[in-house]
Parts: C-alpha cells; sequence; structure tokens
C-alpha cells in the first residue's frame, strides 16, 4: 500500500549560521537524504543592530508563564537615556519582580545584538499588572539594553499579546511580540 507522510518542521537558528552560506540539512531516514538550505544575505546587519525590537515565548511551566523581551537600538552618546514601556494583552498580568536588563555592545553576524549573560542597573518608574516603565542610562557609547520579564497567564487561551515602546534619540520605536500557547512566538519589529 502507499503509505504517505505530511506536515512541517519547525527550527530555530543560532547565531552560528552566517547570511549568505548554504548548508546541507541531512535527513536521516532510511538511506539518508539532503536538503540545500541558503540563508538570505543580510545587507543591513551592520554595527548599528537590527533596531528596538520585542519577542515573547509561552513557557508550559508548571507553572506556566510567557517569558518576554524588549531590545533597544545602540546608544549613541554617553549618559543617553532609553525609556522602555511594557503592556501586557488580556489573559496574563506581569510579574514586576522578575524585570531584569541585559547589556550588549556587539552584534552577532544577522545584527542581532549578542547580550551577557550580566545584568545592568536600571531604574523602574513604575509597575502594575498591565503596564510598566523603565529607564536605562547608557554609560557609553555603543550599548545595546534588553529588558528582559515575565507575565502570568490569568486565563487559559491560546496565545498571549504583549506591546511596547522604545523612546531613544527622541524617537519612539512601537515593539509587539504575541506568545503563542502551542511552544511557537511570533516576532516583529
Amino acid at each position: 500500500s502507499d503509505v504517505r507522510f505530511s506536515g512541517f518542521v519547525l527550527t530555530q537558528v543560532r547565531s552560528t549560521v552566517v547570511p549568505d552560506t548554504t548548508y546541507d540539512l541531512h535527513w536521516p531516514v532510511g538511506e539518508g537524504f539532503d536538503t540545500p538550505v541558503v540563508t538570505p544575505p543580510c545587507d543591513n546587519c551592520n554595527a548599528g543592530g537590527v533596531g528596538s525590537r520585542k519577542f515573547a515565548v509561552y513557557e508550559a511551566g508548571p507553572p506556566p508563564y510567557v517569558r518576554w523581551a524588549i531590545s533597544s537600538r545602540v546608544t549613541q552618546t554617553v549618559g543617553e537615556t532609553v525609556v522602555i514601556t511594557d503592556t501586557v494583552g488580556d489573559g496574563h498580568s506581569l510579574d514586576c519582580t522578575s524585570l531584569r536588563v541585559r547589556l550588549a555592545t556587539s552584534v552577532d553576524a544577522w545584527g542581532h545584538p549578542e547580550f551577557s549573560s550580566n545584568y545592568f542597573n536600571y531604574t523602574v518608574d513604575s509597575c502594575s499588572d498591565t503596564t510598566l516603565q523603565v529607564t536605562i542610562t547608557a554609560t557609553a557609547v555603543g550599548q545595546f539594553f534588553q529588558l528582559q520579564g515575565d507575565s502570568n497567564p490569568t486565563v487559559v487561551q491560546p496565545s498571549y499579546v504583549d506591546s511596547g515602546t522604545v523612546t531613544q534619540q527622541g524617537t519612539t520605536d512601537p515593539v509587539r511580540a504575541t506568545a503563542r500557547a502551542l511552544l511557537t512566538a511570533e516576532r516583529t519589529a
């Protein structure tokens, strides 16, 4: 009889994969076969980074939570102020005790900041169940900041929306992400 299979494979690429390169994806099924995968060029991946961004990922727990992060653009001056706001959508509430800020001073081949595991000083201007505002002051030119935090689901639903802003150098960048309860994340700048 004829047996067929269809589906999809979800993968995540680490920064060891570089732009404009061909890789062979090996499938060890039967005798095995290779599929060439070509990474696109990254024309705007320079020391300035990719700009303000946000991501959110649903973690099943127990207990379940949404892990999110908002990243800034690169700082241009010492003493530059970066103000980050966050607003969670329906169905989850902010955990104000989970906030932390990480620092990066370099970017990977794709222009994404390479954040250290060390935490950076910041000021919590306000934080409630639904909104927060944090201020970070640059100590050097060329710094990127990433505010990380968690929110706790208050109802079971297929996705959790989270939006915010990054205000820096006189410009406010809107950021938004949706954490899907099916272990995937939608990322937008």
